[in-house]
């Protein structure tokens, strides 16, 4: 059996916020690499399809999940590797204590899925979120060629969360404000978009990211974890809004000047 498609990161560390935890979720009122270029070792999916314009609804997020990687491992296999995580983190995670996630339920609603057949991406979504659920920053379960080799490229089904370290996918540095828009702290020079330090990047497809985080969560995309994220709820909120910028791939970035000019 071919497990050494996933990674699994289980530690023994302090309990994170996570989106709607404790009031959190939905949030509160180096060189440059420009957009086209791949990350090292990074890969263009088997089946890219490029974004087509306009907003995706969740119904077709779905279809470009499952077409963007294929099939990928049979089902025994594909339940075989989520079982052992599960079972591996109900016996060992030490974080259990105060969190709030129902790890049955967790298994009961995504096992039937996987039985019925998903796609490779779809279950490296499942095991994603599966991980993610735990609230805890140092645990992170991935399918090395979906989340981490996959080029970013237009219309790509990747979800990255955080921006802490490079972000030379966007080639600029984002901070959230207290409406949940952008403020651009720092800019490559000459950039792509004409964004300025001191711009305001409001979201995709003239629609705010704050609200597209949700439909995102609720089409659950795979993740690309960029670092870390948050310990606590408000720091989480802060990974899913500063890492706007490196998710342009999903859509057409938009954003506003201090004058109101549109800046692309």
């Amino acid at each position: 059996m071919n497990r050494t498609l996933f990674v699994m990161f289980v530690a023994l560390a302090l309990a994170g916020g996570l989106f709607g935890a404790q009031g959190g979720w939905p949030p509160p009122v180096t060189p440059p690499v420009w957009f086209g270029e791949a990350a090292t070792g990074a890969s263009a999916p088997p089946h890219w399809m490029p974004k087509q314009p306009g907003h995706y609804s969740l119904t077709d997020w779905r279809r470009v999940i499952d077409s963007t990687w294929g099939p990928g491992l049979p089902v025994s296999e594909k339940l075989a590797i989520f079982d052992m995580c599960w079972n591996t983190i109900d016996a060992k995670f030490g974080c259990f204590n105060n969190l709030s996630v129902n790890w049955d339920s967790l298994r009961t609603v995504y096992r039937p899925e996987i039985e019925d057949t998903v796609s490779r991406g779809r279950f490296a979504a499942i095991m994603n979120h599966l991980g993610t659920a735990l609230r805890e920053g140092h645990t992170n379960v991935k399918d090395i060629l979906v989340n981490s080799s996959t080029e970013l490229l237009p219309g790509v089904p990747l979800w990255v969360v955080g921006a802490w370290t490079d972000v030379g996918h966007f080639g600029a540095g984002l901070t959230p404000l207290p409406d949940s828009s952008l403020l651009v702290y720092r800019v490559a020079d000459s950039h792509p978009l004409g964004l300025l330090r001191g711009d305001v990047v409001l979201g995709y497809d003239r629609r705010r990211w704050a609200d597209i985080l949700l439909e995102l969560q609720d089409a659950q995309l795979p993740i690309r974890r960029q670092f870390c994220w948050g310990s606590c709820s408000t720091a989480m909120t802060h990974s899913l809004l500063n890492a706007a910028g490196m998710n342009w791939q999903v859509s057409s970035l938009h954003g506003e000047g201090r004058s109101g000019k549109m800046a692309g």
